[in-house]
């Protein structure tokens, strides 16, 4: 893969000569960088955020999307290590699909280029061992367009508004159906060399109090993965509690628990 191929995966809006650490964030189904660029203003000085960019979405939105989180984890991994971006300490942060992607990338970067990162932080997202199929019937993926609009409205995920600008609409579903897709296919297996605590760094799961997707007895079983520190975190608010009124509250956590890491 050229370089320039291999730049696309991320997106950093401001570069931080002086940042102690690197935060990459991964969005929800169908979100791309664009969904974390009000949060490196937001963040200590100390923090650089780069957001992972998949093919099919903004300035990607030329390239087929991909449907497997594994052809995801292996673009990703290999753009951070070959850009040299695992040169500091640095963070993994995901939003509900993006928290699976993370929690694979961690395995990924750790088996193939001895790196792991201080945090996984996972948010708004059942651990993988409750990944099957989806969970749902039909799959999300498969449902008919205004289908899948009613469940991405109700979700929280697009606004009502948006329904009826059909242009716009139509843009932003291959990629949510394929990542759909890639969450339908994931499974969750255990690797040579795994124990039953495949990640080795603390994780810190973040949830909604309302998030009926995501309960508060699912997440605390993320606690069972990691060999080191476990915390959860809940906020107030629905599947979409970090963004909006919640931002802010996310921000400052994330802010503190990184910064804390650092002294």
């Amino acid at each position: 893969m050229s370089s320039s191929a291999l730049e696309k995966w991320v997106a950093c809006r401001r570069v931080k000569a002086d940042a102690s650490i690197r935060l990459f964030c991964a969005a929800w189904a169908g979100g791309s960088a664009s969904s974390f660029n009000k949060w490196t203003s937001k963040l200590p000085e100390a923090v650089e955020l780069h957001a992972l960019e998949l093919p099919g979405r903004m300035r990607r939105s030329k390239e087929d999307s991909l449907t497997s989180v594994s052809a995801i984890v292996e673009g990703v991994a290999q753009a951070l290590v070959t850009m040299g971006l695992l040169d500091k300490p640095f963070a993994l942060f995901g939003h509900s699909f993006g928290s699976l992607v993370m929690f694979e990338l961690a395995r990924k970067l750790k088996e193939d280029a001895g790196k792991i990162p201080v945090y996984l932080i996972v948010s708004g997202c059942c651990p993988p061992d409750m990944c099957v199929g989806g969970g749902s019937s039909p799959p999300i993926s498969q449902l008919p367009r205004d289908a899948l609009v009613d469940h991405l409205i109700g979700l929280g995920g697009m606004p009502e508004e948006l329904r009826d600008q059909t242009e716009l609409v139509d843009y932003f579903l291959p990629p949510i159906r394929a990542d759909y897709t890639a969450y339908e296919g994931y499974r969750y297996e255990l690797r040579p060399g795994d124990d039953s605590r495949p990640i080795t760094c603390p994780i810190i799961c973040l949830g909604g109090e309302e998030d009926g997707r995501a309960p508060r007895s699912d997440l605390e079983r993320w606690s069972s993965l990691t060999a080191a520190e476990f915390r959860l975190q809940m906020f107030g608010g629905g599947h979409f509690f970090l963004q909006g009124e919640g931002e802010q509250a996310v921000l400052t956590f994330l802010g503190d628990i990184l910064t804390e890491k650092l002294r």
